[in-house]
C-alpha cells in the first residue's frame, strides 16, 4: 500500500470528525429537545431525538475513570492493527483509520460535554434500538466490514468453501 493512499484515509478519518461533530452541532442548533419525528406510525418510528448518553455502548453503564481507561485500551487495539493492516491491506486499514476517528469524535463529546450526544432514534413495533450518531454508524459499518472480510479469509485460508 503506498504512502498517498495512507494519506487519503487519513484525510477521511478527519472528515468523519468533521461529519459527525457538524451533525451533532445542527442537530443542537436545529431541533427541539423533544425531538422531530421523520417517521411515526403504529409500527415504526424514527427521529432525530438529542440526548446525551453518558452510558457506554448499549446503555453500559461504567464509572467515567474506566471508559476513559477502555477508550485509551481499545485506541491502542486500533494502532496496532493499523500497523499490521498498513503494510498491504488498503481496505480494512482504512477502516480502522475511520473507525478510531469516529470514536476519537465521541470522546470530544464526553470530554466537552460530559457524554456522547446522540440524535437518531429508531423502534419498531416493540423493540427500540439505542439512540446513536453518525460516529456509531461509521463503527458499525466499518466494524461489519472488517468481520467480513476476516471470515472471508479465514474460510478462504482453511479451504472453506466461501459462503459470503
Amino acid at each position: 500500500m503506498n504512502r498517498s493512499f495512507k494519506i487519503v484515509s487519513f484525510i477521511s478519518g478527519l472528515a468523519v470528525i468533521f461529519l459527525d461533530q457538524l451533525s451533532k452541532y445542527i442537530i443542537q442548533a436545529k431541533i427541539p429537545a423533544q425531538g422531530i419525528f421523520l417517521v411515526n406510525n403504529e409500527k415504526l418510528k424514527a427521529a432525530f431525538l438529542p440526548l446525551i448518553n453518558t452510558h457506554l455502548a448499549f446503555g453500559l453503564n461504567v464509572p467515567v475513570v474506566l471508559s476513559y481507561a477502555l477508550f485509551i485500551a481499545v485506541m491502542i487495539i486500533l494502532i496496532l492493527l493499523a500497523v499490521n493492516y498498513g503494510k498491504n491491506k488498503a481496505g480494512e486499514f482504512s477502516c480502522v483509520i475511520v473507525i478510531m476517528s469516529a470514536a476519537f469524535s465521541n470522546f470530544i463529546d464526553r470530554i466537552r460535554m460530559g457524554g456522547v450526544y446522540d440524535f437518531i432514534s429508531i423502534s419498531f413495533d416493540n423493540f427500540y434500538w439505542p439512540t446513536f450518531n453518525f460516529a456509531d454508524t461509521i463503527i458499525t459499518i466499518s466494524v461489519l466490514y472488517l468481520l467480513i472480510k476476516t471470515i472471508k479469509n479465514n474460510s478462504a485460508n482453511s479451504g472453506i468453501k466461501k459462503t459470503l
